[in-house]
């Protein structure tokens, strides 16, 4: 849009952008880029970012059972961030793919999906996992309440939920592992809870990204209520990783497609 300054025109017109220059009306043609105007490594990072929003957007919607619709408002551009920074430290340039080791998206451990209400200051124990060939073990040691777990005023229930992700990035398939859930109640007064054990199926050379998130539930006349919205949501990665082997191809096919392959 152009705009009238005294005798000068200024701003942009169709193909056009008029100028003040010197006390003289300058009119110049809109620069036009095209694929020859962009240096190779232009090329490289607008080729490494579109496969990067690719991949996150994949990671969204399949964790999204058990993530919801309940994120910050900038978690797309965070979770995006991290995605094209992993790339582009894997990228092979000579060889035209991604090199990826067990731990190249160890970036995402820790990973926030709501900035308001993050699992780090709620939830106080550390879950231990372990690979044990092609079973994951996800772990939660004897915890203490309410040290270990804040509850929200006037609530007593919690959902504790670990979901898996799993993604052959080799072939371009992705899958979601049912979420496993265990309730907690909290009595108002000191209590310990027992261990408690989570175990999922995973594939070789896949990438898997476990997730943890916190479900709270208040006591209504109709029954227990969700209590988390879009302002207090705690769900966080708790571990990403290539897991050992080669991804096989008969094993993944009738996973759902995606438009990534490493």
């Amino acid at each position: 849009m152009a705009r009238v300054n005294g005798k000068f025109i200024t701003g942009k017109i169709g193909p056009t952008v008029y100028k003040k220059y010197r006390n003289k009306q300058v009119i110049q043609k809109k620069p036009v880029f095209t694929p020859s105007s962009y240096t190779e490594p232009s090329k490289i990072a607008a080729k490494i970012f579109g496969k990067a929003s690719t991949l996150a957007m994949t990671l969204r919607n399949n964790l999204n059972p058990i993530t919801t619709d309940f994120t910050d408002g900038e978690m797309v551009n965070r979770l995006n961030s991290e995605v094209v920074h992993i790339l582009n430290q894997c990228k092979n340039i000579d060889k035209g793919i991604f090199d990826f080791r067990s731990d190249s998206f160890d970036r995402l451990n820790g990973f926030e999906f709501n900035q308001h209400s993050l699992v780090r200051n709620i939830f106080h124990v550390r879950p231990e996992l372990e690979v044990t060939g092609n079973k994951l073990k996800i772990s939660i040691p004897e915890m203490r309440l309410p040290q270990e777990l804040n509850f929200p005023k006037e609530i007593r229930h919690c959902m504790l939920s670990f979901g898996l992700g799993i993604f052959d990035l080799t072939n371009g398939q992705h899958y979601f592992n049912p979420v496993q859930t265990t309730e907690i109640e909290y009595k108002y007064q000191a209590d310990v809870i027992a261990p408690q054990q989570f175990e999922f199926k995973i594939e070789p050379g896949c990438l898997c990204v476990t997730v943890i998130s916190l479900q709270f539930l208040r006591n209504t006349f109709a029954g227990k209520m969700f209590y988390n919205t879009v302002d207090f949501n705690p769900v966080a990665i708790l571990k990403a990783f290539i897991s050992d082997g080669e991804a096989a191809k008969t094993k993944t096919i009738n996973w759902q497609k995606m438009d990534f392959n490493a």
